[in-house]
């Protein structure tokens, strides 16, 4: 659901310090703005049996002169059981990526 846009830098799902567990949302990294704007053109995607919600996530202290803020996506409504490695295997299973 996101390769198909482009190739993807990287992706992570934010958790829990103490359990671990999925906070319910993560990030994944375009290479390109091109790819990262066509993947938020179809902003919901299925992930582990989940409507997930895709937007450009913010990108706050980064420098204004940098592209990450427009390659970057907010992932949203994912489940508590989701890690990295569910995300990596996810997207991994869509084509190559450098870093999850």
């Amino acid at each position: 659901a996101f390769k198909v846009y482009g190739e993807i830098e990287d992706g992570n799902v934010i958790v829990y310090e103490n359990t671990q567990k999925s906070r319910g949302f993560g990030y994944i990294l375009y290479k390109d703005v091109k790819s990262a704007q066509k993947a938020l053109s179809v902003p919901s995607k299925l992930i582990d049996g989940r409507q997930t919600l895709c937007m450009l996530a913010r990108d706050e202290g980064k420098s204004k002169t940098s592209d990450t803020s427009l390659r970057r996506l907010y992932i949203g409504n994912l489940s508590p059981e989701v890690t990295d490695g569910m995300l990596h295997d996810y997207v991994g299973s869509l084509g190559d990526i450098e870093e999850c």
